[in-house]
C-alpha cells in the first residue's frame, strides 16, 4: 500500500469531503483509537475529539480536557421506532437529542453548553486527525 505523506494527505482530504452528516468527514472524529491515546491528544481545557467506543461496539465517546483532566462522555444512542417500516436514531449526552453526532457537536461547541451538568465541561477546540482513519486503526491495532 502506498504510504507516502502525499498519498495519506490525499486520502484524508477524500474522507473530509464526504457528506457532512458522515462522521468520517469530520477531522475531530478519530475512529477506533484507544481511550489512553485519546487522553494524550486532549491537552488544554476545551480540547475534544469523538472516537468509537472499543468496549461497547457501535457506540461513541466524546473525550475532552476540562479542569486539567481528560474526561470521557458516552454519546447515548437511542433508536426511535416510529412505525414498522421507519425508525430513527438519535444521539444525546443528558437532555437534548440530535439526529446526528455532527449536529450534537455543532450545538455544544457553538453554544458553549456544558456536556453534563455535573462536570460543567465545555468543548470548543477540536483535535483534528492528520491521517486517514484506516491509518489510526492500523497504528493502534484496533481494526474491526
Amino acid at each position: 500500500m502506498d504510504r507516502t505523506p502525499e498519498r495519506l494527505k490525499k486520502e484524508l482530504e477524500e474522507e473530509l469531503r464526504l457528506s457532512s452528516e458522515d462522521l468520517r468527514s469530520h477531522a475531530w472524529y478519530h475512529g477506533r483509537i484507544p481511550r489512553q491515546v485519546s487522553e494524550n491528544l486532549v491537552q488544554r481545557d476545551g480540547d475534544f475529539l469523538v472516537r468509537d467506543s472499543l468496549s461497547s461496539p457501535g457506540n461513541f465517546v466524546l473525550t475532552c480536557q476540562w479542569k486539567n483532566l481528560a474526561q470521557h462522555f458516552k454519546i447515548n444512542r437511542t433508536v426511535l421506532r416510529l412505525s414498522e417500516a421507519y425508525s430513527r436514531v438519535q444521539y444525546q449526552f443528558e437532555m437534548e437529542s440530535f439526529d446526528s453526532i455532527p449536529g450534537l457537536v455543532r450545538c455544544y461547541v457553538g453554544n458553549r453548553r456544558p456536556i453534563s451538568q455535573q462536570s460543567g465541561a465545555i468543548i470548543f477546540q477540536p483535535i483534528n486527525r492528520t491521517v486517514p482513519l484506516w491509518c489510526l486503526e492500523e497504528r493502534y491495532g484496533t481494526s474491526p
